[in-house]
Formats: structure tokens, sequence, C-alpha cells
């Protein structure tokens, strides 16, 4: 594939990064390595003499980022997003190692990508990592495993611009994959639809078990037609619930307009 193709299909999201020289060592990361979207959500200073001392010849690239309120607002157009985690979460699956990144981008199709790295002190909060579809971590040193912001991210993108540079068949393939803003809303009608129904037995069961759905959904990656028919069906069940008179009791279709008064 095209290199150009790549850079522009994968966006490095930071969340809620809280040092400012880290924002511009990772700004020279994407550019060592010719990538060019940087975003950041709720960032501290990102534009301050630190960063712009770290990010060195990559300063048009910290320029350039674009800083959002929410993750939910910086991946909204993603149909493929991967977390960076070095913690495994019971609820959730368990994180893939860079040799199974061809398995990770092997549905991509011309899909985009945000790859997403939590604050440097506590990493992806579980919310942050219900808008995955996989999440990957790093076989580091058990006693010390924690990478430094920028390592993280300069390992991740050599392992992807590797994994797919070795391959013409990732982000080449059209795709018709939901983007994130579409799984989200699906994701939050079922939610709303168990809890009405009474499924979950408390808010911390109810906490778990979404983060788990969320994490069920985002490994399927439903394309936009998996989605209409999934929610068109939750739409039926809610309209139930408001209105029990729409259920209509089923006839045997034999029987249809043939009411038997008695025998003959």
């Amino acid at each position: 594939m095209d290199k150009g193709d790549l850079t522009e299909r994968i966006q490095v999201v930071l969340v809620e990064p809280s040092f400012s020289g880290n924002v511009g060592s990772v700004a020279r990361a994407l550019d060592n390595l010719g990538f060019r979207h940087l975003a950041l959500v709720q960032p501290c200073e990102h534009l301050n003499k630190e960063a712009r001392a770290m990010a060195c010849n990559a300063l048009w690239l910290l320029e350039e980022a674009k800083v959002y309120d929410s993750l939910a607002e910086a991946v909204a157009e993603s149909s493929l997003i991967i977390g960076v985690t070095a913690r495994h979460r019971s609820f959730l699956s368990e994180p893939a190692l860079p040799s199974q990144l061809p398995q990770i981008l092997s549905s991509a199709g011309s899909a985009s990508c945000s790859i997403l790295f939590g604050n440097e002190r506590i990493g992806l909060k579980n919310q942050h990592l219900s808008y995955c579809n996989s999440l990957l971590t790093f076989p580091t040193n058990p006693s010390n495993p924690s990478l430094n912001l920028a390592q993280a991210v300069l390992l991740t993108l050599w392992e992807l611009k590797k994994t797919v540079e070795s391959s013409t068949d990732f982000f080449s393939n059209p795709s018709d994959t939901a983007i994130s803003k579409e799984t989200q809303g699906f994701k939050a009608q079922l939610s709303s639809l168990l809890d009405r129904v009474g499924y979950f037995k408390s808010d911390e069961q109810k906490t778990s078990l979404v983060l788990s759905l969320a994490d069920l959904i985002g490994r399927m990656r439903p394309n936009r037609r998996d989605l209409a028919l999934l929610r068109g069906m939750l739409h039926r069940m809610q309209l139930v619930l408001n209105r029990p008179d729409l259920i209509q009791e089923k006839q045997d279709p034999d029987d249809r307009g043939n009411k038997k008064t008695g025998p003959l």
C-alpha cells in the first residue's frame, strides 16, 4: 500500500495528557515515522516553551494538533479504535501483543483508525476503553511495566508501520464498518433498554456489564447494515414497552378469517 495512505488513516489520540514535554515528544515521534494526525483530549498546556522544545522539528505538527473536549468527539469518525494499555481489566478482552497487529488490521479495509494513549499516571480509564475495538499491550518487565508516553507512541507506530508495509491487504479494501459515533449510539440504546427492563441488579453490576457489552460490540465491529437491523429491533422493543397493545396475538394462518363457532 502507499505510505501516504497509512499516515492519512492513522490518528494518535492522547487522552488527558498531564505533561507538556510529553506532548511535544509525542509530536516528534509521529514526525519521525511520517505520521501527521495528532488529537488531544482535555490536554495540559501543549504549546508552551517546554512542549515546543521537546517537539523539536515537529513544531508544525504540535501546532496543528486537534483539541477536543471529549473522547467521543475525537474518535467519532473512526471505524477502528485501538487502546494501548499496560493493565488487563478482568471484564474486558485480553490485550493483544504487537505480533497480533496483522489480525487486528486484517478487517480494517479502508477504515480510519484511532490509537488511544492514556494519562501518564493512570493510563486509559475504563470509560475510554469502552470505545475500543481492540486493546494492545507491550510485553515489558512486570516489575516496571509502564512506558513513557512518547516511548509507547513510538513503539506502537513502528510496529504498525512495519505490519502494514509487509502487506498490501491492510487499509486497501472498501469498508462499510460503522464509525464510532454510530456504534456508540447503539451501545447507549441497548444499555437504556436493558436498564428499563431491570436487567442490571445494581449500579456496580451495570458499570461492569455495560463495559463488557461495549467490549463485545467493539470486537464484533458491526457494519452499518448490522447496526440498522439491531437498532430497528431495539426500537420495536422500546415501542412495545411504551404501548403493550402493539403486541398482537399470533394466529395459525389456517385459522385467519375462519372463526369456528362449534362442531359441524
